[in-house]
């Protein structure tokens, strides 16, 4: 097995352990994604059952939460994201990288 063909099973091999890590964030994006939606439910329904004293405090904690899940969401979003679109790109094609890696010389033969 030559530098190349090695190099080859290394990004192809990179690629499997993203898709993996990609695989283990969709849970993490399905729960953030349920929790965001049952907090702004909640924070509906406490406005219709807070009283006129505490509605200001009841507020802030409902909109603390929400911005808190939100930022969980966006954050398990983009890491399902990244890890799907590096994993697809190296077990896909990947020749940008290879060739970042192993840059051709004169005396090796082409990439096919």
């Amino acid at each position: 097995m030559t530098r190349q063909d090695s190099l080859w099973v290394a990004i192809r091999s990179f690629g499997i352990y993203l898709l993996v890590n990609a695989i283990f964030a969709i849970p993490a994006a399905l729960s953030s994604t349920v929790a965001l939606i049952e907090v702004h439910n909640f924070e509906s329904k406490s406005h219709v059952l807070a009283r006129s004293t505490d509605a200001a405090a009841s507020e802030s904690i409902w909109h603390t939460l929400e911005v808190n899940y939100i930022h969980d969401w966006a954050g398990d979003m983009a890491r399902l994201a990244v890890y799907t679109i590096a994993a697809v790109y190296m077990l896909r094609n990947g020749k940008l990288l290879f060739k970042w890696i192993n840059p051709p010389n004169k005396t090796e033969p082409p990439v096919p």
